[in-house]
């Protein structure tokens, strides 16, 4: 472990607006379920699992990911993992809420998305000659802002796959050539391209050896793959020097440009160019290489070094102070003002769910407005939750969250933080369904866009 930082806690590293929390809390709530499963697999080099040694035990936004370096090569990765068709739930429901913090697709992502993909076309053009690519393909294309870019600069055949099925439509409104699934589908038309963009998308592979051969079926015989993914050694462009910020729970390994290489010419590909970004171009080789070189010593000093200068500073990120509680209420409520401007009444979501009746969760802010909202609607306020007991609002009674209250349709949780240990707690009482104030804002987002 490199330091307690790793230790799993459940903190967050890194502050979490409403909508990244809520997503948290969904995630977490699969987990205790039981509804993820996990799986253990060795090392591409052949190191067993029980050999890897461990570096941490929690991800930047404090869920339970154990990450392992293998001591033969150097790959780090997250070991277990959760098994595909998990994974494949949480990109279509999850993933883009909470990594990027929005519950909908926007032109915001869209356009930074383009950004990436001028910025690619100018590595690109900087490493090689790019006119006599005619055809290009995006795995892991989200929105399709990348594939816009080149579709801009004159190539006809530009398409994306993902499997996140919000942000392919998005795309699609574009007039771009998306489709939601997966590499292997698309190998099996027979298409092949010249270039095929893969960024920030390897790590995220489960059978990396399979989706390699894949790429290799997908691409014509002198074509190009670009890659790009978070760099070990890069800590101090994007994560500011911290580990914990890095590690994400999506991410099955984490690569510096050596392990990369690595694994790439061990599949039968070679590096043309790279960098320790890590961002590289590499073309189909002749022969798959079996040496083993191992950078295992160069991460861990360098790891333990910027850790070492963490702990010095004694750093904790502050993402449960009263003034980021206040800002996710603010950023809930400034949603909430907009819809209901726009006609729309959280009582619509909760009737076309068929509840009738509710308990609040809070007696803050969130909730004395969701129940002066519902006064005078067809939905029923029957009483509140919180931890302090004697908290009153109206007539209304309040129950402490560990006592025993009346059955009703519904708690809707009206706070921005703590959604899991209060999600825990309130399914102690029975199988009521339980809601998030979020949840019923994005329900109402869907509802006005139908």
């Amino acid at each position: 472990m490199l330091s307690k930082r790793f230790l799993n806690d459940g903190k967050p590293g890194i502050y979490l607006n409403s909508i990244q929390r809520n997503a948290l809390y969904h995630f977490m709530d699969w987990m205790e379920s039981g509804e993820i499963q996990f799986e253990t697999y060795p090392c591409e080099c052949g190191c067993k699992q029980e050999q890897l040694i461990p570096v941490a035990e929690k991800d930047r936004y404090g869920i339970s990911v154990s990450t392992k370096i293998c001591p033969k090569c150097g790959l780090i990765m997250t070991n277990p993992r959760m098994k595909q068709e998990n994974y494949n739930k949480f990109y279509d429901t999850l993933y883009r809420q909470l990594y990027v913090g929005r519950s909908i697709a926007g032109e915001e992502y869209y356009n930074r998305q383009r950004k990436r993909g001028n910025n690619i076309l100018e590595y690109l053009q900087k490493n090689m000659d790019v006119d006599g690519i005619q055809s290009v393909l995006e795995i892991g294309c989200s929105s399709g802002g990348i594939v816009s870019v080149f579709k801009d600069y004159g190539i006809e055949k530009c398409k994306g796959i993902d499997l996140g099925s919000e942000y392919i439509q998005y795309g699609r409104s574009k007039g771009l050539d998306l489709e939601i699934g997966s590499s292997d589908k698309l190998a099996e038309s027979g298409e092949k391209y010249d270039l095929i963009i893969i960024n920030h998308v390897l790590e995220h592979f489960l059978d990396i050896r399979k989706e390699l051969l894949t790429i290799k079926e997908l691409l014509t015989g002198s074509g190009i793959v670009y890659i790009s993914v978070p760099g070990v050694f890069n800590l101090q462009s994007v994560y500011g020097n911290d580990f914990l910020k890095y590690l994400q729970n999506a991410h099955i390994r984490h690569f510096c440009r050596g392990t990369l290489q690595q694994i790439m010419a061990w599949n039968g590909f070679e590096e043309i160019c790279g960098d320790e970004e890590v961002r590289g171009v590499y073309r189909k080789s002749c022969t798959s290489e079996n040496i083993v070189k191992n950078y295992y010593q160069s991460e861990m000093d360098y790891l333990t070094d910027l850790e070492n200068g963490n702990m010095k500073e004694i750093y904790i990120a502050p993402v449960n102070t009263e003034a980021q509680r206040a800002g996710c209420n603010i950023e809930i409520l400034t949603q909430w003002l907009m819809l209901a401007r726009k006609g729309m009444r959280m009582s619509r979501v909760l009737e076309e769910k068929q509840i009738k009746n509710i308990a609040i969760y809070g007696c803050g802010i969130l909730g004395r407005q969701l129940y002066e909202e519902l006064a005078d609607s067809s939905i029923e306020v029957r009483y509140f939750i919180d931890k302090n007991k004697n908290m009153k609002v109206q007539y209304l009674k309040t129950y402490a969250p560990d006592e025993a209250f009346p059955q009703v349709d519904a708690i809707v949780i009206a706070t921005s933080n703590e959604y899991t240990a209060i999600c825990h707690v309130l399914r102690k009482n029975g199988g009521v369904s339980i809601l998030t104030i979020q949840d019923l804002i994005n329900e109402m987002i869907t509802i006005k866009d139908k």
